[in-house]
């Protein structure tokens, strides 16, 4: 059950409902101030609503910046016929379509159908078509358009290159690789976030290094400052920006301005997560691992939580979950377990973890009700979940079949 991407407290999985029905499509709870729920209105839910049942849907993902007046939220999706749909805040143009007018549903952005993948900062999106040229639209001039008060109502190309492979965008900044393997950088660098040696903002993508071995990145942040971190081929895992908690798994607190290995140093699978304040990954045996300030709480005292910690340490939950779904600035957990069960522990803000439960929420593991249990012999879920910045939750469903073109 691999976990995609994701932003805010936004997060996609793509399943099946064992109840109460068996119907697939795209389901949503949380805030919906910006109308980022896509639901055809403006209210909140801590339920999770259907929003649309087909099951074409392979990729979503969200943008904005919580704690606004009102909250600016938006949410970008891909269906599998290449299409890209918005629904959300439109103040910078972050919904693509050529205008500043927000919206509540979905609507197809442009008339493309060869988007490949995309990645949703604070005020806009940063996206790969198939022939490996990279586009943006909304405020996002900092994030390799060389203008850093520069927004886009509609997608817009970044300069002419035709090899870029992976893209991660925060706020003011991101990281990218190119079909090379090699590592990419551009953006404010308040905090050595861009991995360059220094704190100085560069506004192009410039190379990072020399490797070419490059092959999985994150981003966090929701202004001019925030922590990256990228995976070689190996399973490595190198971190580099803000450190006040110990989130880049170094063994320190100090901010650092190149990559850095985080400690522990061995390969790790793919499905590692950054939040805000923290780091978890999964090591090859499927053993859970964090390192920051702990969202985290012991599965045999769950009064007690987890010690901060700036190396990544064993959890302690055994290697029973199989993938992790980590919130930012909306500080939460989801685990997915290996009988295919999901549960819970941290904040609810308005609902977004979908238990209809009040703002509060459990600080410990708390299983999703059975609604949201998931077979996989026919369908399989999926969820989008990295650098979640926001306080709603998205799931979809997609047949097992779509899922060889899906992007990480």
């Amino acid at each position: 059950m691999p976990i995609l991407s994701s932003r805010g407290a936004l997060s996609i999985f793509q399943g099946t409902p064992i109840f109460p029905s068996t119907q697939p499509g795209l389901w949503a709870t949380g805030k919906n101030a910006s109308g980022q729920l896509g639901t055809g209105d403006n209210t909140d839910r801590n339920v999770f609503t259907l929003i649309d049942d087909s099951l074409t849907w392979t990729q979503v993902e969200c943008g904005g910046f919580y704690n606004t007046t009102p909250d600016s939220g938006f949410t970008i999706a891909k269906k599998s016929d290449g299409t890209l749909w918005s629904t959300g805040d439109n103040t910078y143009g972050m919904l693509g379509d050529g205008s500043n007018t927000a919206r509540n549903t979905f609507a197809q952005i442009g008339s493309s159908t060869d988007w490949d993948k995309f990645s949703c900062g604070s005020y806009g999106t940063l996206a790969i078509k198939t022939d490996n040229t990279m586009w943006g639209w909304g405020f996002v001039g900092a994030c390799g358009f060389g203008n850093a008060s520069a927004n886009y109502s509609s997608p817009t190309q970044m300069g002419s290159d035709t090899d870029w492979a992976e893209v991660a965008c925060a706020g003011y900044f991101a990281l990218a690789i190119k079909t090379d393997g090699t590592l990419w950088s551009a953006g404010y660098n308040n905090v050595g976030q861009l991995g360059d040696g220094t704190n100085n903002n560069n506004f192009t993508f410039t190379q990072v290094g020399s490797d070419t071995d490059w092959q999985n990145i994150q981003v966090v942040g929701t202004t001019t400052s925030g922590a990256s971190y990228a995976q070689k081929s190996n399973g490595y895992i190198y971190s580099s920006g803000y450190n006040a908690d110990g989130q880049l798994g170094i063994g320190t607190y100090i901010d650092v301005n190149t990559f850095t290995s985080v400690s522990n140093n061995q390969a790790w699978q793919n499905q590692w997560y950054a939040g805000s304040s923290y780091l978890s990954t999964f090591d090859a045996n499927n053993y859970n691992y964090y390192s920051g300030a702990s969202r985290s709480f012991d599965i045999n005292n769950p009064t007690v939580a987890l010690p901060d910690t700036n190396v990544l340490t064993d959890i302690g939950y055994g290697n029973s979950y199989t993938e992790i779904y980590a919130g930012t600035s909306a500080d939460y957990l989801l685990f997915a377990k290996n009988d295919n069960s999901l549960w819970t522990a941290g904040l609810n803000f308005n609902g977004m973890i979908g238990l209809n439960l009040p703002t509060t929420a459990p600080d410990y593991l708390v299983r999703v009700p059975r609604q949201l249990t998931y077979i996989t012999n026919n369908l399989v879920w999926y969820g989008s979940s990295k650098n979640n910045r926001f306080n709603f939750l998205i799931l979809s469903w997609i047949n097992r079949l779509n899922t060889q073109n899906i992007a990480r």
